[in-house]
C-alpha cells in the first residue's frame, strides 16, 4: 500500500490550500512527463571552531524553516480529469520525516558537480505523501537543497538557504536528539498566491499575432540553419545532464563588477558576451569572417517578476518570467587567435548593447506569460510533446540569482547562540530534455562572491563541443575579474 493510501485511510483528510497556479501546473506537467526533476541551490556551511553539521543540529533547524514556510510542509495533489477536471491542489502534510527527505553521504570524493548531476536523475514522487524538496549533506557541511519547480523558482532557494543560516544561528547547546519527525505547525498559514493573482499578466495583440507569425513563418529566423541551437530535441525524455561549477572570490567579484560598471554593463551582459564570442569561435572554427557557417543564437535571461508583485526575497514562490530574443553572433576575423575575448580588447560595446536590450524588456517580461497562457492556455502535455523530435528551441539561458542577503543581525545576544556562516553557494537548473542547450547559472554569497554553473542535458549539445565551451567560457570570465598587471 502506497503511503498515500495507508495515510489517506487512517487519518484525516490533509488541510486543502489552493489550486496549482498557471506556471506551477507548467512545471508539474513537465516533471510529470520525465523532462525535468528539480531546481539545486547548495551552500557550504562554516560552523564555529570547525563545527559539523550532525543530524540532531540539522533536523532541529530545518524544522523551524519548515514551519516559517508552508509551502515546505506541502505538497501537491494530482489533476483529475473527466467530467470533474481540476489542476493540482496544494495540501499540507499532517507530518514529515526528515529520514525520508535528508541524506548525509560519508564521502564526497567524486566532488560536487557529480553529486548534483546525479541529483538531476532522480525526480520527486508526485504520487507519493512527500514534500517536494529534499536535502543532500555532504562531509564538508555542504547542504545541497533539491526541490521541485512547482514550489520555487532560483531566488526560493536562496531564501531556504538564509532561513537555514538563521535557524541555525538560534540554536542552543547541547541539542536534545531529533528523531527527524515533523508535525508543521501551518494550521492558520495561507501559501503564496498565484502568480496570476499577484500581477496583470498581459497578452498584447500585437505580440500574440507576431508569436502566431512566427509559429506558422517556415523562413523565421528562429528556424534558419545558421540559427544555432544545439542538437534538436530528443524522441525519447532524459534526465542525464552534465553540470560544470566554478567560483569567483569576492575580490575577483568586486573587479569583474567595477568594470562592467565602468563600461556601463552587467554582469549577465559579460557573461553573454563572452559565451557568444566563444559560440562564434567554436562553432566557425575553419569558416571565420563573413563566410562563417552559424549567425544567430537564441538566448533566454531568467527574470524575477517579485519587483512587480512585491514579495520579498524571503517568499519560497515561483515568481520568475524570461526576456527571449535572437541575437547574431560577432563575426571575428581569421587573425583572432583566443577562443574567449581577452581583457584588453574585450567588446564592452556588446555586453553594454545587451544589458541596455535586457533593461527595456523588463517591463515586458509578465507578458512573456500572459500571451504564453492565452495562446497554449492549459494544453500543458500537447505543448511539451510537441517539441520532441523537433529543433530545439533555444541556444543558452543565462540565469542570475544575484547575491545571497546577508542575514539580519540577531536583535540580541541571547537570540543568537552559535555562528553559522555561508560561504560558496551554487545554483543549477538544467531542463535537459526541451529547454535551452545550454544553462549558465549564477548566484553570490554574502561575504560578494559568486558560484557559476554550465549546464547541459545529454544530447543537447556535443559533449565535447560543451566542454570546450566550458573551458573558454571559464577562461573568459576569470580574464575580465583577473587583477590589473
Amino acid at each position: 500500500m502506497s503511503k498515500l493510501t495507508e495515510h489517506s485511510a487512517t487519518s484525516p483528510s490533509p488541510k486543502r490550500l489552493r489550486p496549482a497556479g498557471i506556471v506551477e501546473e507548467y512545471c508539474y506537467v513537465e516533471n510529470h512527463l520525465g523532462l525535468d526533476t528539480c531546481v539545486v541551490v547548495a551552500a557550504r556551511y562554516e560552523g564555529g571552531s570547525g563545527r559539523r553539521l550532525d543530524k540532531d543540529t540539522l533536523f532541529t533547524a530545518v524544522q523551524i524553516v519548515v514551519n516559517t514556510h508552508v509551502v515546505l510542509a506541502s505538497r501537491l495533489v494530482p489533476p483529475t480529469h473527466g467530467s470533474d477536471s481540476r489542476p493540482p491542489f496544494w495540501v499540507v502534510l499532517p507530518s514529515i520525516d526528515l529520514n525520508d527527505i535528508v541524506r548525509f553521504l560519508d564521502n564526497d570524493s567524486h566532488g560536487p558537480a557529480s553529486i548534483i548531476e546525479a541529483e538531476f536523475k532522480h525526480p520527486f514522487d508526485l504520487n507519493a505523501d512527500l514534500p517536494l524538496w529534499r536535502l543532500l549533506v555532504l562531509p564538508d557541511n555542504t547542504v545541497i537543497y533539491a526541490f521541485d519547480h512547482t514550489m520555487g523558482d532560483g531566488q526560493s532557494g536562496l531564501a531556504f538557504h538564509v532561513d537555514l543560516q538563521a535557524a541555525l544561528q538560534r540554536l542552543g547547546s547541547p541539542l536534545p536528539p531529533h528523531d527527524g519527525k515533523i508535525v508543521p505547525d501551518h494550521s492558520d498559514s495561507t501559501l503564496t498566491p498565484p502568480l496570476e493573482d499577484l500581477l496583470h499578466l498581459p497578452a498584447p495583440v500585437t505580440r500574440v499575432l507576431w508569436e502566431v507569425f512566427q509559429a506558422l513563418n517556415p523562413f523565421a529566423r528562429t528556424k534558419q540553419a545558421s540559427t544555432w541551437t544545439g542538437s534538436p530535441v530528443l524522441k525519447q525524455p532524459t534526465l542525464s545532464v552534465r553540470v560544470r561549477i566554478m567560483h569567483l572570490s569576492p575580490q575577483e567579484t568586486a573587479r569583474l563588477t567595477q568594470r562592467c560598471r565602468a563600461n556601463r554593463a552587467t554582469i549577465t551582459g559579460a557573461l553573454y558576451t563572452i559565451s557568444a564570442h566563444v559560440l562564434s569561435r567554436l562553432l566557425n572554427r575553419g569558416c571565420e569572417g563573413e563566410g562563417q557557417l552559424f549567425k544567430d543564437i537564441v538566448v533566454a535571461v531568467a527574470v524575477s517578476l517579485r519587483r512587480y508583485t512585491g514579495s520579498p526575497p524571503s517568499a519560497i514562490s515561483n515568481q520568475a518570467s524570461s526576456y527571449g530574443g535572437v541575437h547574431s553572433l560577432p563575426t571575428l576575423p581569421p587573425s583572432t587567435t583566443s577562443v574567449y575575448p581577452p581583457l584588453a580588447a574585450f567588446p564592452w560595446t556588446h555586453a553594454a548593447r545587451f544589458s541596455e536590450t535586457l533593461k527595456e524588456e523588463l517591463p515586458k517580461t509578465p507578458a512573456f506569460i500572459g500571451v504564453f497562457r492565452l495562446l497554449i492556455g492549459r494544453n500543458y502535455e500537447s505543448f511539451f510533446r510537441g517539441q520532441l523530435g523537433k529543433k530545439r528551441e533555444g541556444t543558452m539561458e543565462i540565469s542570475n540569482l544575484g547575491r545571497v542577503p546577508p542575514m539580519a543581525p540577531s536583535a540580541s545576544n541571547e537570540a543568537r547562540t552559535s555562528t553559522w556562516a555561508i560561504r560558496e553557494t551554487v545554483f543549477v537548473q538544467v531542463d535537459g530534455t526541451v529547454g535551452p542547450a545550454l544553462k549558465i547559472n549564477v548566484t553570490g554569497t554574502p561575504d560578494g562572491g559568486l558560484g557559476v554553473s554550465v549546464a547541459w542535458g545529454k544530447g543537447a549539445l556535443d559533449d565535447e563541443l560543451a566542454e570546450e565551451f566550458v573551458e573558454a567560457f571559464t577562461s573568459g570570465l576569470k580574464e575580465l575579474a583577473r587583477a590589473d598587471v
